[in-house]
């Protein structure tokens, strides 16, 4: 069984898991932007600019965790960071949010998975496993390159990390260069990304977890005996 599920509300498509009865459902809307907090709705989270400027409202059940406006830049933490800290120590519990987006690059996507798997987060290997990616990541996308020190992590973790930047990346690098990101389906994207956050974090720890893989039919041929013989890819 698939982890995740794509489901559609109102016309707008998100993720939600597939094995809870109850899941955060993660909303990747193009362009959406909101300014004013009464604009939004309760038991919503809003990722990097889908709210300018950070928003803290228990009461309400309204957060924000951008990084980009009406903050300082220098000392707000990157939203995978903020996200992975929030979900470790408890803020997000015993209410379903709608987590939204506008677009998925992979600072926004890191957050998101963690967001749907605060489950998970509590189990100290995935966390151990997922805070330097989540370090190096936020670090990057806070600062750009060339500021990897102030992390305090070892060269090797941050070589080992920027790979897997990359490698994580990969699609989206592509669809830049081919001038094609905005008009991705950045759902189907996103939950793309997710998939192989799941085989890095999850693979070898939780024995219930199978990587899913997508494969496509090539060529078709049928033998003498009647058996098909099939090409994948």
């Amino acid at each position: 069984m698939a982890r995740f599920i794509i489901e559609e509300h109102n016309s707008s498509k998100f993720i939600k898991r597939n094995d809870l009865i109850n899941s955060n459902k993660l909303f990747i809307k193009r362009g959406f932007s909101l300014s004013n907090k009464n604009s939004s709705l309760s038991q919503s989270i809003y990722l990097d600019g889908a709210f300018k400027g950070p928003l803290f409202d228990s009461k309400n059940k309204i957060f924000s965790l951008d990084h980009h406006e009406n903050c300082v830049r220098q000392i707000t933490k990157s939203t995978c960071e903020q996200a992975l800290l929030f979900a470790k120590y408890g803020t997000f519990d015993n209410t379903i949010y709608d987590v939204i987006g506008n677009d998925p690059d992979l600072d926004t996507v890191i957050a998101g998975w963690i967001l749907l798997n605060i489950d998970e987060i509590r189990q100290s290997e995935v966390y151990q496993k997922l805070l330097p990616l989540v370090l190096v990541e936020g670090n990057i996308d806070s600062y750009g390159f060339g500021y990897e020190d102030i992390l305090g992590l070892s060269k090797d973790v941050i070589l080992q990390e920027k790979n897997r930047i990359e490698w994580l990346r990969e699609d989206e690098i592509k669809f830049k260069q081919l001038n094609k990101w905005g008009t991705i389906d950045y759902v189907e994207y996103t939950l793309s990304v997710f998939n192989k956050l799941d085989e890095f974090l999850l693979f070898n720890l939780n024995k219930n977890y199978t990587p899913e893989y997508r494969v496509r039919l090539k060529y078709q041929f049928i033998l003498d005996n009647g058996k098909h013989l099939l090409f994948i890819e």
